[in-house]
């Protein structure tokens, strides 16, 4: 994941410190992987902040337990990764996504995370004009996951979602890491 930040920073090389937000939903909140990217990276170079909450989903519909909406665009540390200004937006996003009450498909996941990242591009709130990005699948939700508040069908749609963001990526030339493997869920 390092490397690819780097790969991304020397697009536009510039000899200041580089600002990456971490976009995401309670495994960015928690601080795992933007800490441990921090580490990787010199902090001479690279400033890593995470905006990252709970139950965030990249379908502007999501729902939390508590029936709040939890659309990552629709909550306050959205706003807040555009007035940090980064050079650099890694997204991951979906896990939410997969809980089965939203019916949700990897492709209408996929979707989502398409609709997130061009509204990315787009804002006036980029040090460079227009951020790189790199989209994170997030890993796969393992099949013995019992999880009531996400369903007996999360393990099969969360199968899926990395093919649709690879695709996705491809179509519009973002950055893409799937996190399988790497993590765990």
């Amino acid at each position: 994941l390092a490397v690819l930040v780097i790969m991304l920073a020397v697009r536009g090389i510039t000899f200041r410190v580089k600002r990456v937000a971490c976009v995401g939903d309670s495994i960015t909140k928690n601080g795992y992987w933007e800490n441990n990217l921090q580490k990787s990276l010199s902090a001479e170079r690279y400033e890593v902040k995470g905006f990252g909450v709970n139950g965030a989903t990249v379908l502007a519909a999501g729902i939390d337990n508590d029936t709040s909406e939890k659309g990552y665009t629709l909550q306050p540390e959205y706003d807040d990764s555009l007035a940090y200004q980064p050079d650099i937006v890694v997204i991951m996003l979906g896990t939410n996504d997969t809980k089965e009450r939203f019916n949700a498909s990897p492709a209408c996941i996929g979707i989502g995370m398409e609709r997130l990242a061009l509204k990315a591009e787009t804002v006036a709130a980029w040090r460079v004009g227009k951020p790189n990005l790199l989209i994170v699948a997030p890993p796969h939700i393992g099949a013995g996951h019992n999880d009531p508040a996400m369903g007996a069908s999360c393990h099969a749609t969360s199968m899926g979602v990395a093919e649709e963001y690879r695709k996705k990526c491809a179509a519009h030339g973002w950055a893409f890491f799937d996190a399988e493997g790497v993590a765990e869920f």
